[in-house]
């Protein structure tokens, strides 16, 4: 069963009648949600000076949840998209994604088609950079598998190859619906490294928690002599 799940940093004490199928949970201040918010959206510098001051400030937060399944269906992200949206105009001053490892502010949904497949993705689907490879965290909120690219991390062209990998695919499965099969090839472009697709079972149903992706992971092992040109 796939999970998605999101914490709102909020200003009521009391949350407003959201309307949604998610399953909301109201909860206390967190005195590290602000310093949490900031340490996710370090690069990106999502916040504004008066936005972390209002974080800071949180009086309460609300947890939503959906438990679902169907591979690459669309409805349980769609739904998270529009909670946002209702929970931002309502107030709310900043969400995780849990099961994403993303921070958005405010403005992050503004002006976005929230039925579209990209921004869906974009919303709840983040690339990192672990010891020895990239990959995706948050593709369990369309219940597919997360994309995990093997590479050497410290060779700068081999991680961004990598990355352009993890996304390419995982745009692909989305978008596209594509599904890699065992013992398959993928290629990002023409002149990117060509990788093998090694399938990992999930962690097993009695030892996971919400956060490991129940439909495992898509491996991409690079094929010897197909370096990026």
């Amino acid at each position: 069963m796939a999970h998605l799940i999101l914490t709102f940093a909020a200003p009521w004490d009391k949350p407003p009648p959201l309307r949604t199928t998610m399953a909301l949970e109201a909860g206390p201040p967190d005195p590290f949600l602000a310093d949490d918010f900031l340490a996710v959206s370090a690069e990106t510098e999502a916040f504004t000076p008066a936005q972390i001051d209002a974080l800071r400030a949180h009086r309460s937060t609300l947890t939503a949840t959906a438990r679902f399944e169907g591979p690459g269906k669309l409805d349980a992200a769609r739904e998270a998209a529009r909670l946002m949206a209702d929970a931002f105009a309502a107030g709310a001053l900043g969400v995780r994604v849990e099961t994403g490892l993303k921070v958005l502010a405010p403005d992050a949904v503004a002006g976005l088609d929230l039925r579209d497949k990209s921004v869906l993705l974009h919303l709840f689907v983040e690339v990192l950079f672990e010891d020895d490879q990239v990959c995706t965290l948050g593709l369990q909120a369309f219940d597919l598998p997360d994309v995990a690219v093997r590479c050497d991390v410290d060779d700068d062209a081999e991680a961004v190859a990598a990355q352009g990998a993890a996304f390419a695919l995982a745009a692909k499965m989305v978008i596209d619906g594509v599904r890699p099969i065992d013992g398959g090839v993928f290629r990002a472009s023409e002149s990117a490294p060509l990788y093998r697709v090694v399938r990992e079972a999930p962690i097993p149903e009695d030892e996971a928690t919400p956060f490991d992706n129940p439909r495992g992971l898509v491996v991409l092992k690079t094929v010897s002599g197909s370096a990026a040109v």
